[in-house]
């Protein structure tokens, strides 16, 4: 189990997770899962949605703002190419904490609303 906090972004992952990238505005991590099925879990009051699935993902880039606002981006990709997202979007990260686990057949991404501040 990886673990990663960098100000205040949790990840929990099975897989590793990398600092690709940093300068004064954000810091990519990237996690590479072997272009398997990700299913994306929300914990929030706001989508009726409970999963959404993604096929053939290569990876996940998660970039880190670093200006203040506590946002950061999910990326989605399908190769290693990182301009070649096919779905992204954002989460507070003072508010959810992501849990990457390893399933039988897929991988799942758990975004979940923070508790306590876990490690």
């Amino acid at each position: 189990m990886y673990k990663s906090k960098i100000n205040n972004l949790l990840i929990e992952s099975d897989f590793e997770i990398r600092p690709i990238r940093e300068n004064e505005i954000d810091l990519d991590h990237f996690i590479e899962i072997d272009n398997r099925v990700l299913n994306i879990y929300l914990e929030n009051d706001f989508y009726p949605l409970s999963k959404l699935q993604l096929t053939k993902t290569y990876a996940i880039l998660i970039r880190q703002s670093k200006a203040g606002n506590k946002l950061a981006s999910l990326h989605f990709l399908k190769n290693p190419d990182l301009a070649d997202a096919y779905l992204n979007f954002d989460f507070d990260y003072n508010e959810y904490y992501l849990e990457i686990k390893n399933e039988d057949s897929s991988v799942g991404l758990f975004i979940n609303r923070r508790k306590d501040d876990r490690f």
